[in-house]
């Protein structure tokens, strides 16, 4: 004999004991008053209590306690439960809407067909809602099916979770079953039918073959039907769920208009549209959830406020990135290139001043930004410190056996901080000393990469976990060749020779192709065009500088 369900091959969580024991004394009271009790609870809630003893069990689930079940379905707001079709009980009436539970395997389920009765987890509904066509082929290949795949109800096409607003006003009934083989449909009550079928047709009884097909069309356009009004029923409910929900937010001073989008925060609409009855209980529970999410959209939209005003003064903060030459040759003092990007910017305090100083609607002005530019370059010390020490030590942790950089590095050095400050830049400024960019790939000197985070990753905050050092050495190796070339130099004065002269190599290739300018040690830096050079430095391959007009 088949078995009544497939089981997936997943695993089934484990039960969680509830309060045992607290309602021992409840096996005293009177039936009569049980049955009060019971019939003022949800039916889901007496499935429950039915589990809790052998006893209750026999008593609840025995058809003498059908009144409870009834009387507990018609109390359900906001409008009575519909009754349930022939052959369902009351009990499993109760499990298949209100239980959110796989019928083969026992974990959570949420997809439900009221017209086929089951409620399944993914993988069960795929073993047990099978293809008419794949199930035809191995109880009926012998057999005519013009009216077959219409005499059982077939999986419905809409099922509650997709059931919006809109399709719950354009629902119509259906007046007629069309269905066809490549429908899918339960394989035991598929099986059931089919063997009705064969022996309905094995009579060779034309009367008796029609009456049987108008039965089941019958009794599958009603199962259809009443699919279709439990997922209306279970769509107001829903709604009503979500109307009390408002009022009690009402109470505490929010609107409509206070929730955040769906979009944008998914799981406030879901505490919103669960379709358990809103007890007091209930409410105690979720009220905190819920006031914490409109808390979170509240911060949001506060946030939203300042953004015309922050777009003013990202503007104003290029403006004067610019106007200090960045992006320009490297012909003016060090800290053009080193201030942060927008994004730490606003971490100033100046800054962070200035954008909240009026309200959100007043533009920020020219005049009031150039009135802290002296305030920003001093407090960008700090940021211009924090990243010279972030460098560093990645650069001490890759190489933690180099002895001349424990000055640049060391917190207890005896002296002034100018010393340390000076033994950091001599370690940056090392032509061996490169760093790549963890989020592009780019490879290029610390000054390079202090200006491509200015320049590409405006919106990111600096942190030292998107910076690493390069693994190829060819980098390294050029400009270590450049340095021999001019003994003494750094990637400062690298740039500024690239900037104002030419490279060229004992084999007559330019490795920086037609650049010039500003672009060319742009290149240069970047390492875009640095694969030239091979392992060794053999003599065809000796860079040198030439000054333009040479």
């Amino acid at each position: 004999m088949a078995k009544p369900y497939k089981k997936s091959s997943g695993k089934r969580s484990k039960a969680r004991g509830g309060n045992i024991g607290r309602l021992s004394g409840i096996m005293r009271v009177p039936l009569d008053i049980l049955f009060e009790i019971a019939s003022h609870l949800e039916p889901l809630d007496i499935l429950q209590l039915a589990r809790t003893s052998k006893e209750y069990r026999r008593l609840l689930l025995s058809r003498k306690s059908r009144h409870v079940w009834v009387t507990a379905r018609e109390r359900i707001a906001p409008r009575p439960l519909l009754d349930p079709p022939e052959g369902l009980s009351e009990p499993l009436y109760a499990a298949l809407l209100f239980e959110p539970t796989c019928m083969a395997c026992g974990s959570r389920a949420l997809t439900v067909d009221y017209a086929l009765q089951v409620r399944f987890c993914r993988p069960c509904w795929k073993e047990n809602i099978i293809p008419g066509k794949i199930l035809a082929k191995e109880a009926l290949e012998d057999y005519k099916l013009d009216d077959f795949f219409n005499l059982l109800p077939a999986e419905a096409r809409l099922l509650p979770s997709r059931l919006g607003h809109r399709t719950l006003k354009k629902l119509k009934h259906p007046t007629v079953v069309d269905q066809h083989n490549t429908d899918r449909y339960y394989w035991i009550e598929f099986s059931a039918v089919a063997e009705r079928f064969r022996q309905v047709c094995e009579l060779r009884d034309d009367q008796a073959y029609k009456a049987f097909v108008v039965e089941c069309v019958a009794a599958t356009l009603a199962r259809l039907n009443f699919h279709l009004r439990v997922v209306v029923w279970e769509r107001e409910r829903h709604i009503y769920r979500y109307t009390m929900v408002e009022h009690r937010l009402q109470e505490y001073g929010y609107k409509v208009e206070d929730y955040p989008p769906s979009d944008v925060d998914p799981q406030f609409h879901h505490l919103l549209w669960k379709a358990r009855h809103m007890k007091p209980r209930t409410w105690k529970t979720i009220r905190p959830k819920i006031i914490e999410h409109l808390e979170v959209e509240r911060s949001r939209r506060e946030a939203l406020k300042w953004t015309k005003r922050q777009d003013q003064l990202k503007d104003h903060y290029r403006s004067f990135r610019w106007s200090l030459g960045l992006g320009m040759p490297l012909s003016s003092s060090m800290e053009k290139h080193t201030l942060p990007n927008f994004r730490d910017a606003l971490q100033l305090p100046c800054m962070a001043t200035l954008l909240v100083a009026r309200t959100p609607e007043v533009d920020i002005t020219k005049k009031e930004f150039v009135s802290i530019k002296p305030t920003i370059l001093a407090e960008s010390q700090a940021y211009r410190a924090r990243v010279r020490n972030d460098l560093v030590q990645i650069v001490v942790d890759r190489y933690p056996d180099k002895n001349t950089w424990d000055t640049a590095t060391s917190s207890d050095v005896e002296g002034d901080d100018a010393d340390v400050a000076a033994a950091q830049l001599r370690l940056l400024e090392d032509p061996a000393t490169l760093f790549c960019c963890g989020l592009c790939g780019r490879s290029m000197s610390y000054l390079g990469i202090l200006e491509h985070w200015q320049t590409i990753h405006g919106s990111t905050a600096w942190t030292p976990q998107h910076v690493r050092l390069p693994m190829a050495r060819s980098v390294s190796r050029l400009l270590t060749a450049l340095s021999q070339v001019s003994p003494g130099k750094t990637h400062s004065s690298l740039r500024r020779t690239l900037e104002n002269g030419r490279v060229v190599c004992a084999c007559g290739s330019d490795p920086l192709r037609r650049a010039s300018g500003n672009a060319k040690a742009h290149l240069m830096l970047n390492m875009l065009q640095l694969k030239h050079v091979n392992s060794n430095l053999q003599a065809k391959h000796l860079i040198s500088i030439r000054c333009i007009g040479e």
